[in-house]
């Protein structure tokens, strides 16, 4: 099925990273790239899951390939990094999408979670635009869109170390964008809840059910 953004959109002979491409968001995005003329650098840390990614998007015409890491790992963005640019000689656009939290009242809530939830919302954006950066600013500039989160700024319950992971990741957004201007563009998106795979297994129904009627249409993306 085609989207407005397959007629609005010709990204034809460029090249992209996505963190966390082995589901949710993160694929759709990696298929979308792809539809759009894009080779896509897909990022995960299962690897049948990054494997998968990359023959779904090679399927659609354009070349694809996968690096089975951690994102939060300096080591997985610089192999990532160099993988595309041996693979397809340029690196033009970074999705750092990868994320994700299990809901936890902050009473409740190890440091050990706390760190791990900053950790794969923020440190990997991190390392990753600090990877594609280098190359970005060097060369021939770029673009950066960090998938942040309405959570970063509208509170909700069970949720302070994601909350403020998104909301680090808006600021680190706006910081790069004016760092790096005006050769490499940095912009942040922020969905509300998106019923993902991870969604539905953290989320119990009725929670969920409840989310849906508080939307316009009752059903949730």
């Amino acid at each position: 099925m085609s989207s407005p953004a397959d007629t609005l959109l010709n990204l034809a002979g460029k090249s992209a990273i996505v963190t966390g491409a082995g589901s949710g968001i993160g694929y759709s995005t990696a298929l979308l790239l792809s539809r759009l003329g894009c080779r896509v650098c897909v990022v995960d840390v299962d690897e049948e899951r990054a494997q998968a990614a990359a023959a779904a998007a090679q399927a659609s015409g354009q070349e694809a390939l996968a690096v089975v890491g951690d994102a939060t790992e300096e080591g997985t963005a610089q192999r990532a990094v160099e993988a595309t640019l041996e693979r397809f000689g340029r690196l033009d656009i970074l999705v750092n999408n990868v994320g994700g939290m299990r809901p936890s009242p902050l009473l409740e809530m190890s440091v050990r979670s706390w760190s791990r939830v900053l950790d794969i919302n923020l440190r990997s954006a991190f390392v990753f635009s600090q990877a594609a950066g280098r190359v970005m600013v060097q060369g021939r500039g770029g673009a950066i869109v960090n998938v942040a989160s309405v959570a970063g700024m509208v509170p909700a319950p069970n949720s302070c170390h994601y909350s403020a992971a998104k909301a680090g990741l808006m600021a680190m957004t706006r910081t790069l964008a004016l760092e790096w201007a005006p050769k490499v563009r940095v912009n942040a998106v922020a969905p509300d809840l998106v019923l993902t795979e991870a969604v539905r297994a953290w989320f119990p129904q009725q929670v969920l059910r409840r989310l849906r009627r508080n939307t316009c249409w009752g059903n949730q993306a």
